[in-house]
């Protein structure tokens, strides 16, 4: 059977110790500071420093990214001269273009992200390379394009992976008239000899309400670049022009698209890229950095997106 436990007697309250009285005052005291400190006290006097307010009119148009993008357009293209992708980019806030590794590849960096977390896109479509994600951005040129649209900070994930500093869309023309087309060309020069020309052919139509087609070439040859009277000749690279600094490149695109109403737009596209380039020798001091000298060479740098 089990023990019942004896009930519990409660202890009658005591009164408090006579050593304890000397301590009421400073309690009271401290209770009656407490409530002191609560009480809200008038505003002190503080130095107001001088404001700039700038204000601007709201944009009518965002940016297709969001207020975190910016978008070169074809016509801010034209006007920097910028032939190739790379070129294009080197204006905008928060990129800063850089060339680097033996390859010589032009990429951009996004507000301190590197091409390894920056997705490239053809009208949507990743085109960088998974494993390392660099991509020579000099290759790409920028006739055929209507714009390119930078997304800064993480973008959205159906651009796919590595995708954390943001997204670079290269937008594709599209014809608005019944029968559209440019050509354009360039030369680059000094007084002594010819180093390059580009030429462009782009051609595009509006078949009907629904239907369009629109294509083009483009093609862009460097022979090396002549260097400053300043430079001090190396072993590796005498005065006057680049060695083995020569590019070729040709873009070919093609583009099918049918729009059954104001807001689809369903296309079949397809980009080419075909070039060859050259990487110049390094030209510091070897016995210093024990860089070696090489004369690269890429006889085929092809890249497809469709």
């Amino acid at each position: 059977m089990p023990r019942s436990r004896p009930a519990r007697r409660l202890r009658p309250l005591q009164p408090v110790r006579p050593s304890l009285m000397p301590l009421l005052p400073l309690l009271a005291a401290l209770h009656a500071a407490s409530a002191a400190a609560q009480t809200p006290q008038a505003a002190q006097p503080v130095f107001q420093l001088g404001e700039v307010d700038v204000q601007a009119p709201a944009v009518s148009k965002p940016a297709p990214g969001g207020t975190s993008s910016n978008v070169v357009t074809q016509q801010q293209m034209l006007d920097r001269g910028a032939l190739n992708v790379g070129e294009a980019l080197g204006d905008l806030p928060g990129v800063t273009p850089v060339t680097l590794g033996q390859r010589g590849e032009t990429q951009v960096n996004i507000r301190g992200f590197d091409s390894r977390q920056i997705t490239l896109n053809i009208d949507g479509i990743p085109i960088y390379v998974p494993y390392d994600g660099n991509v020579d951005l000099s290759r790409l040129l920028t006739p055929g394009l209507s714009e390119i649209v930078v997304t800064k900070g993480l973008g959205s994930l159906m651009y796919g992976p590595n995708n954390m500093g943001g997204s670079i869309n290269l937008i594709t023309q599209a014809p608005s008239k019944k029968l559209e087309g440019s050509i354009t060309g360039g030369l680059t020069a000094n007084q002594h000899r010819l180093y390059g020309n580009d030429l462009s052919v782009q051609l595009g139509s509006r078949i009907d309400s629904r239907w369009y087609v629109q294509g083009g070439v483009a093609s862009a040859n460097r022979d090396g670049f002549p260097l400053s009277t300043a430079f001090k000749p190396v072993a590796a690279q005498p005065g006057g022009d680049r060695l083995n600094a020569a590019s070729h490149d040709i873009n070919a695109n093609l583009k099918v698209g049918f729009t059954p109403n104001a807001t689809d737009d369903y296309a079949l596209g397809l980009y080419t890229v075909n070039s060859d380039k050259d990487s110049p020798p390094y030209t510091g001091n070897t016995k210093v950095t024990g860089q070696p000298v090489r004369y690269w060479q890429w006889p085929q740098w092809n890249k497809q997106s469709y």
